[in-house]
């Protein structure tokens, strides 16, 4: 008897398999038969990192004291063709978008944050934003979201911490 192996959008090559142009190295081949039945089955075991979402790495660079400033940065590694990087607010359930860049258009930091929020070191794969004269209002988690042709969107969080002010005791 012979067994066919489909894959949907995908190839098989002897290091593993290609879907949606991506290589998949093939970390165990398993073959049983059930020769009561007069079936073989294969059970391909794949690399678990090679099929999963690439995962945003995000950081915060502190301490986070009120009006002071903090930078957050973000990066998506992997060799995807990134179009957009979106910074958003998440806060209270509730997103709202503080700056986008994309190659085509570059930084564009909406109001009311562009009076003190800047977008900096920013490629396709990486960016940082800046938030100056930190208030309470800034405690929140900050998303940053990559744009990927052909496989969507890539979402990285950062929070800020509880903000505080900053005592000098003499």
């Amino acid at each position: 008897m012979k067994v066919k192996i489909v894959v949907v959008a995908g190839k098989i090559h002897s290091e593993g398999i290609v879907l949606a142009g991506r290589s998949v190295p093939i970390m165990s081949l398993y073959r049983r038969e059930f020769p009561f039945q007069k079936v073989s089955v294969i059970l391909l075991c794949l690399a678990h990192t090679a099929v999963s979402e690439p995962g945003v790495k995000c950081k915060f660079s502190g301490p986070a004291i009120i009006g002071g400033n903090a930078t957050l940065r973000c990066q998506l590694p992997g060799s995807f063709e990134v179009l957009q990087v979106t910074w958003q607010r998440s806060k209270d359930g509730f997103r709202e978008n503080i700056a986008t860049y994309s190659n085509k258009y570059g930084v564009k930091v909406l109001s009311p944050f562009n009076k003190r929020v800047e977008v900096f070191n920013t490629s396709p794969k990486k960016s940082s934003m800046k938030i100056s004269a930190l208030t309470k209002e800034d405690e929140a988690c900050y998303i940053c979201v990559f744009n990927v042709y052909q496989h969507g969107a890539y979402t990285g969080q950062v929070c800020l911490p509880t903000l505080g002010k900053l005592f000098c005791l003499f």
